[in-house]
């Protein structure tokens, strides 16, 4: 199908970005996003305390690294905020139904994800079934990775492969 406009949105100081295309399907045109928000750094984090855990910290220590972790977790939450709203702009102003897909690195309970979904359907609801996940880590338990859709279109199946290269 031909694009027949496009952008990529980055964020300052960080490696995301968003891209979305206009494409036109058969005659009529969607806006598809697809984004990449800011980390969790939580593999980071859990390396981190593994290799501090094998030298033998005491509770002080272990308390001051915990600490650092949680700064980390909420200034990466809040830096998604940030890119979320800056996206939120572009999308309020699309007169065509939108696709958007991504990498949120946030729970289906998160702020991100329900700014993002306002006006769409997850992909997952309206074309899966039973149990998914999208994140490998902490025992299959989360879906950090979203496809949603305006309710115009129709989402016919959700499916997420388990990749050996990739952590989601």
């Amino acid at each position: 199908y031909p694009i027949t406009n496009s952008s990529l949105m980055t964020f300052a100081e960080t490696a995301n970005s968003v891209v979305w295309a206009d494409i036109n399907v058969k005659g009529d045109d969607i806006r598809l996003f697809n984004a990449h928000f800011q980390t969790t750094n939580i593999n980071q984090s859990k390396g981190e305390l593994s290799e501090l855990k094998s030298k033998g910290i005491t509770d002080r220590e272990g308390k001051k690294a915990f600490d650092i972790i949680m700064d980390r977790l909420r200034f990466n939450a809040y830096k998604r905020t940030e890119q979320v709203e800056a996206v939120r702009t572009v999308m309020d102003t699309t007169t065509k139904p939108i696709i958007f897909c991504g990498d949120f690195n946030e729970t289906p309970s998160s702020y991100s994800y329900a700014r993002i979904k306002e006006g769409l359907i997850d992909g997952f609801k309206s074309g899966g079934k039973g149990y998914a996940y999208t994140y490998k880590e902490l025992l299959h338990l989360l879906r950090l990775d979203y496809i949603f859709h305006a309710p115009e279109l129709e989402g016919i199946k959700y499916y997420s492969p388990s990749l050996s290269w990739s952590d989601h």
